[in-house]
Formats: structure tokens, C-alpha cells, sequence
């Protein structure tokens, strides 16, 4: 079993990208619930919100409130980039990234650093299983009356794109950028389709390293991230038990699912809960084993979520510094989730995190048969809150999609 998930959010082209605290809380969600997290070498490399969370030095000396400690994680192997097998090192792609004048390139200490800590723990991908992924959801996408269409991408810039995207091989997405601002200027193209075209394709990039490695991914249930998405399908058809009921029972409250407590656990608390705490591999495998064949007793899980909630609170209040004692007293009264586990045989299973005078968090660990689930967009996912006006900025839907050969027939 791979219990790994690819990281989509770290992504400085998002429209609206997670920053500072919230992405801390975002990394360290996740990794509460799998073994290592992935992120794509141009992130990794080139936003500089994620590396000053790594590194303490690429914070330009501003203060910020949050540990800049996740460093340890990579070095560990918890936290890791998925570098491009042409390069095979954060330094080669800086080097590639620099020839090519590309944007927010982070110091030649930090890939140094990087890269002696992370040794050979790099996971690598196909450049070109990754741009066939990109060119293809592309195409499908431009083919689409969701986004093609009066008030939408005009049928011309559609046409000229998919002349372009169809002769390109590998299709990047940094120079497919830069061939649409020297259509603007040509008069070939106008700012308005620029801005939708970047909007959908951005949102295609962030997954397609997952499906090139298949890798589990995550897609936000905020219907707010993404305007113009392309769809992705999680999950298998072929494991939904017959007869199936929603079921649902409440465990207890905890404070480790507060994004306050998640922006501050530290580095050193999750390598613990990671390699000596008594629980957390075990939720691992019984979620990796769900994901197999959508089976779980929810008494047994829920007991053992409670328990390990309880271990993270434990370890975290342990390791962190006395200085912040009296500001984690307040989270502790102030930031305690309730907690409801969800299975339903439409959704998957689920956690359901309400904190007060906050938006709920809706973890949705597996999905059940298809979800069409554009990134952003989960049609139903609202019914999993049914008391709440909001889905909160850190809701997931958790899963795999396909395989890239079984999405495409692919001519390599």
C-alpha cells in the first residue's frame, strides 16, 4: 500500500493561494493522516511561501508567529519533492529555472540545503507522463461548454489554443504562459481570455504530477478556490458494497484539527507522533485499507482517532516552548473541535470538524465510486454540513484518480 499524498495546494499560481499560517495548518493537516506528503519540484523550488516555512532564512528576515522548522520533516523523508527524473535534484532544476528566467526562484543555499538533507529520499516522475496528463486535460477541457462559450473562453482563443496544444511535446506550463502573452500582444488574444485560460490551466497543472505517479491527492471542497475548473474523478466504481447506509457517530472533541494548534505544532512533535507514537501508523493503514476496499467498523476507527487525537495533543503540548504556554491555553479553550465521523456510501468517509466562530472543516479521507470533482467544486459536499452556511478553506476531498494510461490512450 502507498500511503503517501500529493500535496496540490502548494501552488503559487493558485488564484487565491494558501499563505503563512494557513499553509503551515494545510501541510501539517495531512500530515497528520498519511506517511509523506509530496510536492511538485517547481513548488517546492519556487514559492516562496512554502520555503519560508522550511527554512528560517528565506523568511527575509520579517518575524513571522508560526515555526519555520519544516525542514526536519524532508530530512526525515515525511515531506518530500517530486523532482523531474531529468534533473534528479533541486539544484539542476534552480540551474534549468534560471536559464529559463523563470519567476520567484528561491537561493542557491536553500536547493543546497534541500538537497543534503533530503539525500536520495526525492521521489522522481516522467516529465512526459506529466505533460501528456497537462496537454490531454487541456484539450478535454477546451472541448468543454463549461468553459467555452459566450462569457466564457471565446471560441477563436479556443481554436488558436488547441492548434498550439496539440502540436506541443512536451507542453509546459511555463512556456505555454509565455506563448499566450506573445499572442496578446500579436492581437491574437485578448487579457479577459488570458485570465481564463491561465485560471483553468493552473488548476490542471496542480494535479497532473499526482496522476503521471498516481499518487492519493487532495481537492479542495471550497466552492471559493477555483472558478474555472477541469475536472478530476476520484475513487473506483468497483469496491461499493451492496446495500450500504450512511452511518454516523460522534467522537470526542480535540484541539489538533483547530487551524491555530495545526500552524503550530512543531516539526519536532510530528517526527515524534510519526515514529513512536502508538497510533498514528495504525490509522494510517486503516485508512489506506479503506481506501481498498471501502470496509471500516466506525466504533473501532472512532476509538482510535480519539486516541491518537489525544496522543498529538500530548506530544504537541509537550514541545512547544514554555513562552507559548499561556496562548495555548486560550486555543485549548477556545479552538476545541467537535467531531463527527461520516460514512456515506455517496461522499466516503469522512471527519467533521466544528470549531466555534470558525468554518467547518469537512475531511472527506476516501471517496466512493467516481466523485466528479473539480477542483473546488463538489457539487453535494455541503450535505456533509447540513447546519453550516460555509465549507471551511481546509475541506478536502482525499483519494486517487485514475491512472493516466486508464484516463487516456496515450501514443508515447
Amino acid at each position: 500500500m502507498d500511503a503517501s499524498l500529493f500535496l496540490t495546494e502548494v501552488d503559487i499560481h493558485h488564484p487565491k493561494p494558501l499563505l503563512d499560517e494557513n499553509l503551515r495548518a494545510y501541510i501539517v493537516q495531512h500530515s497528520l493522516f498519511f506517511e509523506k506528503c509530496l510536492v511538485g519540484d517547481s513548488q517546492f523550488n519556487n514559492n516562496p511561501n512554502f520555503r519560508k516555512l522550511i527554512w528560517d532564512k528565506e523568511a527575509n528576515t520579517q518575524p513571522v508567529s508560526y515555526p519555520q522548522d519544516l525542514w526536519e520533516l524532508s530530512e526525515k523523508g515525511f515531506l518530500i519533492p517530486a523532482v523531474r527524473n531529468e534533473y534528479g535534484s533541486l539544484t539542476a532544476l534552480r540551474k534549468d529555472h534560471a536559464s529559463r528566467h523563470v519567476e520567484h526562484l528561491p537561493t542557491e543555499a536553500y536547493v543546497t540545503l534541500m538537497d543534503e538533507k533530503l539525500g536520495d529520499k526525492m521521489e522522481t516522475y516522467n516529465i512526459r507522463d506529466v505533460s501528456i496528463a497537462f496537454r490531454e486535460r487541456v484539450l478535454e477541457a477546451l472541448d468543454s461548454q463549461d468553459n467555452v462559450g459566450r462569457g466564457k473562453i471565446s471560441k477563436k482563443t479556443s481554436l488558436l489554443m488547441r492548434n498550439y496544444v496539440e502540436r506541443q511535446d512536451p507542453l509546459l506550463f511555463d512556456s505555454f504562459r509565455k506563448w499566450m502573452r506573445v499572442q496578446i500582444e500579436n492581437g491574437n488574444m485578448t487579457e479577459r481570455d488570458y485570465y481564463l485560460v491561465d485560471r483553468l490551466t493552473a488548476g490542471a497543472y496542480r494535479h497532473n504530477v499526482a496522476i503521471a505517479l498516481n499518487k492519493n491527492l487532495d481537492i479542495p471542497a471550497s466552492h471559493s478556490r477555483d472558478i474555472y475548473p477541469i475536472t478530476i474523478t476520484l475513487g473506483s466504481t468497483g469496491n461499493i458494497l451492496p446495500g450500504m447506509r450512511s452511518k454516523k457517530i460522534d467522537i470526542k472533541s480535540t484541539m489538533v484539527l483547530s487551524s491555530k494548534v495545526l500552524s503550530q505544532i512543531p516539526a519536532e512533535a510530528l517526527i515524534e507522533i510519526k515514529t513512536n507514537g502508538m497510533y498514528f501508523v495504525k490509522v494510517v493503514n486503516a485508512l489506506e485499507k479503506f481506501r481498498l476496499n471501502n470496509s471500516i467498523n466506525m466504533e473501532e476507527f472512532g476509538e482510535l482517532l480519539e486516541n491518537y487525537f489525544s496522543e498529538v495533543q500530548y506530544v504537541f503540548l509537550n514541545t512547544i516552548p514554555s513562552k507559548h504556554q499561556a496562548a495555548l491555553r486560550r486555543i485549548k479553550n477556545e479552538e476545541v473541535a467537535k467531531l463527527i465521523l461520516k460514512n456515506s456510501p455517496d461522499i466516503g468517509l469522512s471527519i467533521l470538524a466544528f470549531v466555534p466562530f470558525a468554518q467547518p472543516i469537512a475531511l472527506v479521507l476516501n471517496s466512493f465510486g467516481f466523485i466528479n470533482a473539480a477542483s473546488g467544486t463538489i457539487s453535494d459536499i455541503r450535505s456533509l454540513t447540513k447546519n453550516a452556511d460555509a465549507i471551511g478553506k481546509r475541506s478536502f476531498i482525499l483519494g486517487r484518480s485514475n491512472s493516466l494510461e486508464k484516463l487516456y490512450v496515450i501514443k508515447k
